[in-house]
């Protein structure tokens, strides 16, 4: 069987525009070894081209990568809810410090040492992300209960 001569050549526009992408991620996915992307057919003037049946494999790669953002988007989300609980927490437990009160108390070098290790992780789960912990409303949220367990324990 011979090639049909006649194949159209896809551009990486082209390819994006038929998979719902942005060229330049896949422009970007292409330079990248160490994604599997499918090799061009035909490059001329530093323009690479692939023909059709490469926009399923273009495809499958795209859907393998949205997914795998989501996941970390999903991940991260979750992260910042935890962190968020958990300096709720050490705002609760700098309010009980020396206090008789129902509920976990403890004491008050304790309490420092905790709300040091969740301004530890703060800072680590701001660094897991470009924009650092987001949305805005969260980081706030965060940094108030945290700064008002620093205050309560003396630690400003």
């Amino acid at each position: 069987m011979t090639e049909n001569p006649t194949q159209k050549l896809l551009s990486i526009y082209d390819v994006a525009r038929q998979i719902g992408a942005d060229s330049r991620k896949l422009e970007q996915w292409a330079k990248d070894e160490s994604i599997p992307t499918p090799s061009a057919s035909f490059e001329t003037n530093h323009t690479q081209y692939w023909v059709e049946i490469d926009v399923i494999e273009w495809a499958k790669i795209f859907d393998t990568m949205v997914a795998q953002s989501t996941n970390v988007d999903y991940a991260f989300a979750t992260l910042v809810d935890k962190l968020a609980a958990k300096a709720k927490e050490m705002k609760r437990y700098a309010d009980r410090v020396g206090g008789y009160s129902s509920g976990r108390s403890y004491t008050k070098g304790r309490a420092k040492e905790l709300v040091h290790e969740v301004t530890g992780i703060y800072k680590l789960v701001s660094s897991l992300n470009e924009f650092g912990i987001q949305p805005k409303e969260k980081k706030d949220e965060i940094n108030g209960y945290l700064s008002e367990a620093k205050t309560k324990l003396g630690m400003d």
